[in-house]
Formats: C-alpha cells, structure tokens, sequence
C-alpha cells in the first residue's frame, strides 16, 4: 500500500462507524488533511500471533543472551577479573554460579579490553580461571584499504567490524560465540558526547542489533563517575541512553556483610531473574593464582547499604587519574593528537599537567617525534593500543 489518502473525517465525529460497503471509516485528528499521502507501507500484527519466547540465560538470572548488560562500580573492586573468570566458565561450558543447570554447551568468546594486555593479564588469568584458551578470541587488528590500521574498533565507526568478528567465530570456531566483553564501554564508543542521549543511543543501538542478530550475551563494564548525582543509574552510566540500551546493569560494591568480598547487586532489570544479589571474592592459591568464589548475597542486600566512594573519597583514591586515563584514550582513539593539542585539549577538561602525565605512564603513551614531507617536524602523542587510522 503506497501513495495511500487517508480516510474522509466521519461526518459525526465519531470514532468508528460503518458506511454503506461496510467498510470502516475513522475520525482524523484536526491536524492531519484527508489530503495528505504517505509513501512508505505500514505491516501491523496482531500480538495473539506471536509465538511467546522465553529469556535465554547465558549465567541464569544474571547475563542474558541476545542483550547487552551493564557492570558498573568504582576502580579496584575486581570488576575485570570477574568478568575473566566468566569469560573462561562461557569457554568450558560452565558451570555458571549459584546455577542449577550444571554444566552448559561451550562457546566461543569475544574479549574487547582497551586497558589490559593479551600477554601478560588477560591469558593468564583466563588460564588460572580454567580456560579454553582456543575458544577466546581479541581482535588483533583492523586493517582499511589504503594501509590504514587500528586495534581498537570504536562502535561509531567500526561495529560491522565486531559483527563480522562473530561471522569469522561461527564459521571457523568449534564453538559458536555466545560472550562478548567490552572493557570499558567507554573506550569502544568513539568520537560521541557520551553524556548525549542521541549519541549514546545511535552506538549502543548498533551493539544491540549485533547482541540479538548473532544471540550472543554483550557484557559492558562502566567505571561509577563522580556526579553527584544520589541515584547509582546516572553515577554508572552518565546518559541515560545506557539505562534504555542494556537490558540488566548490575552494581560491583564492597560486600557489607564479609570485609573479603564483592557484591553484584542488580541496578535496573527489564527481566526477571532468579538471582537477587551475588557475593563473591578473588583467592589465591599456594602459586599465587587468582580464582573466583561465589555464594548467594545477604537477604535483605539492597543499593541503598552499599558502601561506595564519594566523589571526594574517589578523588583522594586516584580517580583524577583514572579521568585523566580515560581522557586520553578518547583523545587518542582515532591516531596520534600532537603534544601540544592534547595539553591544550586537557586544560581545558581541567586536568592538570602533572596527572595527565601519570595517566600517560599509566597507558603507555609516548611521545614521538614526526617529520611530514616539506613540513617541520612535531612531537605526537600516540597511544600502542591505535597505530593510525584509516587513510
């Protein structure tokens, strides 16, 4: 149906009303002319048509496949070695926490990390966590027509890529992918105002479509930010766009109830679960290898008794730093920024000299002196995660 008029006003004004061809006819709002056309063809379906689909859980009540889920808390909390330990279970095919299922069908994973490296963090504590090693995958590199090149695929400009990532893992993998990790979010979104509604729902809705196009579970990890803001759904995610885009976000905080451990308490929930609240702590064997254990949280567990940073405390614990950090992956996502710029750029973010420089340490950026062909040479900052960009 194209190019369709819209039906004549009833002469009465009443909503419905049959004519003489027992056609139905309907009354138009005032605004709208029984003169306009529209182009585009509409298809509507009624819901007792629909077949009902259950929820399918990637850890029962917690990650769901097909969605993206957000795990927020303040730095230090173990948040990435958490998601190590789930990455590995996804690998082996379980068994998930406090889950009565058992065992589960292995699967390929995803791990995107902006922060830790391959070699010396993330291979061993998947292999501390008992991993299939074979079954968890980073992306090395992408590489554009004309010798452009990057590690870091940002979601505004680079989401196909991921998409394709899963394409390569179903066709050439034992194991369909099912995980996908994203540490942090942030890092991933690209040249956007991740305080934008429209920016953050544009990125995040691609991540969406590729969680539910391939059923695959999409984990984000957020770091809490310093607003003042009362309610931990603005402090874990800054637009709300966050809030609409993941299905479940859960809290990472000190566990009230055992000084040793972590709680991962649920933020918001668009489906139910059967898990309330997980408490969990990070041990060490004899060699010093890191393992996760987990049991139930407290009855009674609410956000509302959960012991996090201020803002001011968070400052006193280096989250100047960690802003810093984050400004500068940002910065220099796309390829190297000149020296100059980014002291400029970061004046006036309000982040002094002496913490942008510790935050340079930090991610291992360096300087580096270029000489463009008939021009003077100039010091960059570029960062080993991005080598350039496409050309």
């Amino acid at each position: 149906m194209t190019n369709q008029k819209y039906p004549e006003r009833d002469e009465h004004d009443t909503p419905w009303k049959k004519d003489t061809t027992n056609n139905r006819k309907f009354t138009l709002p005032d605004h709208v002319s029984s003169d306009q056309t529209y182009d585009g063809h509409v298809t509507l379906k009624r819901l007792d048509r629909v077949e009902r689909e259950n929820i399918r859980w990637l850890w029962d009540g917690v990650i769901a496949r097909g969605k993206i889920t957000m795990l927020a808390g303040d730095p230090g909390l173990g948040k990435s070695f958490l998601t190590m330990d789930l990455a590995a279970r996804a690998s082996r095919g379980g068994p998930w926490p406090l889950d009565s299922r058992g065992q589960t069908e292995p699967m390929s994973v995803l791990v995107l990390s902006a922060e830790d490296d391959p070699g010396d963090t993330i291979r061993p504590r998947l292999e501390d966590a008992g991993a299939d090693l074979g079954s968890v995958l980073y992306i090395e590199s992408i590489d554009w027509p004309g010798g452009g090149k990057t590690t870091l695929p940002l979601l505004d400009r680079d989401a196909e890529a991921i998409a394709l990532s899963l394409v390569q893992m179903h066709r050439h993998m034992q194991h369909p992918p099912g995980l996908v990790i994203i540490d942090p979010i942030s890092a991933y979104l690209g040249k956007i105002d991740a305080n934008s509604n429209a920016d953050v729902r544009r990125v995040l809705g691609k991540l969406s479509m590729i969680a539910e196009r391939f059923d695959v579970a999409v984990l984000c990890i957020t770091h809490l930010n310093k607003s003042q803001q009362s309610k931990l759904i603005y402090r874990s995610m800054g637009s709300l766009a966050f809030t609409a885009a993941a299905r479940q976000a859960w809290l990472v905080a000190k566990d009230p109830h055992r000084p040793d451990s972590r709680v991962l308490v649920p933020i918001k929930s668009n489906i139910r679960g059967t898990l309330s609240g997980v408490s969990f702590r990070i041990e060490s064997d004899d060699e010093g290898r890191g393992r996760v254990e987990y049991d139930r949280a407290k009855d009674g567990l609410s956000l509302e008794g959960l012991e996090l940073d201020t803002p001011d405390a968070a400052a006193e614990q280096g989250s100047e730093r960690d802003e810093a950090c984050e400004f500068l992956r940002e910065l220099l996502a796309s390829g190297p920024v000149e020296a100059s710029e980014v002291i400029a750029e970061s004046e006036r973010a309000g982040i002094s000299v002496a913490t942008l420089r510790r935050a340079k340490r930090r991610l291992g950026v360096v300087s580096k002196r270029i000489q463009p062909p008939g021009a003077e040479a100039r010091w960059v900052w570029t960062s080993k995660l991005l080598h350039s960009d496409p050309g």
